[in-house]
């Protein structure tokens, strides 16, 4: 206890001390910024606010500008946002339902991870970006709001894209991009719901930002329904690529088995309100998404007939044969 009270009473350094070393603390933050290492940005400047550098609480926010100048304070609220998780490589970690491999006992589709071998982070959320709590307290509000801008631009960018469809001359490649764009949408939604949660949690901490907090929670939902609807639009031709494979007489029968068990499971996934207990279960964006925008209006219900259909001509009967013996 005693050691305690006496780090308690510690005297502060002298002001020209204290000067000098947030001087250089602010000088090797903007190095950092300059040369394009923004991580490293952020670690000089949290050494810099454990030791009282800066100023604690909302006035950081404020403080922030007159610090480091609007540029590189912005720069440094974006590095903020994009530092990435601890645990894991942009969200996802090896499945530890199916080690990895996709699938369990007699070929049954791991619904853990959806087939893929990979699971979100448990502790990210398959965001891939660091937890808020890893945030100066007066920087977070600024961070949630980089976090949503840069899911808005991205999402904006996805839309204007295609979505990825099946190619008969290269049906790997295909099922590759689709992989890629299900989980490139299923991290934005991450990101999506960490914020929400987050703002559920300042708005008890912190009164004055209720009004902002609200309107960038209102954000998350309707970005989110445009995620969800884009995710569904990219498990169907995913489906079809699983149709595909087992259509392919080359493949062992066991390999055909196993991609006719996927596409029916993807084009479960495809008809399914919400995704539950795998790894594309959203409960609470689900439950900030369902007053704005019903799925029922946007997208309509996939049907096996409907996956059939983006299957080429050629493979489409064979498959329509098979299932008739």
């Amino acid at each position: 206890m005693a050691r305690r009270n006496l780090q308690q009473h510690t005297p502060r350094p002298p002001s020209a001390e204290l000067d000098h070393r947030v001087d250089r603390v602010i000088s090797l933050v903007r190095e950092d910024l300059d040369k394009g290492r923004g991580n490293r940005a952020v670690q000089h400047f949290i050494e810099g606010y454990a030791y009282d550098l800066f100023p604690q609480g909302p006035q950081l926010a404020t403080a922030l500008p007159r610090l480091l100048g609007k540029r590189d304070a912005a720069r440094l609220v974006t590095a903020f946002a994009r530092f990435p998780c601890f645990y894991c490589t942009k969200g996802v970690e090896p499945c530890n339902h199916c080690n990895g491999a996709g699938e369990l006992r007699e070929h049954a589709v791991c619904a853990r991870c959806c087939g893929f071998g990979n699971a979100r982070c448990t502790l990210c959320d398959g965001s891939g970006w660091v937890a808020i709590g890893f945030v100066p307290p007066g920087l977070r509000l600024l961070v949630l709001q980089s976090r949503v801008e840069e899911v808005r631009k991205r999402l904006a960018a996805l839309a204007a894209k295609p979505v990825p469809n099946l190619s008969a001359r290269a049906p790997g490649r295909s099922h590759k991009a689709c992989l890629r764009e299900v989980n490139l949408v299923n991290r934005y939604l991450g990101i999506l719901e960490n914020t929400i949660a987050a703002c559920a949690r300042l708005r008890a901490s912190s009164p004055k930002w209720r009004g902002r907090l609200s309107k960038l929670s209102t954000t998350c939902a309707r970005q989110g329904v445009k995620a969800a609807n884009r995710l569904r639009a990219a498990l169907e031709p995913l489906a079809a690529c699983s149709a595909h494979c087992a259509d392919d007489g080359r493949l062992a029968d066991a390999d055909r088995c196993r991609h006719d068990r996927l596409a029916d499971f993807y084009a479960r996934l495809a008809e399914c309100d919400t995704w539950d207990d795998t790894c594309l279960a959203r409960p609470v964006l689900d439950a900030a998404m369902a007053p704005y925008a019903p799925r029922a209006k946007s997208v309509p219900s996939p049907s096996r007939k409907r996956i059939r259909a983006l299957l080429p001509r050629r493979k489409r009967a064979r498959r329509a044969s098979h299932s008739d013996s």
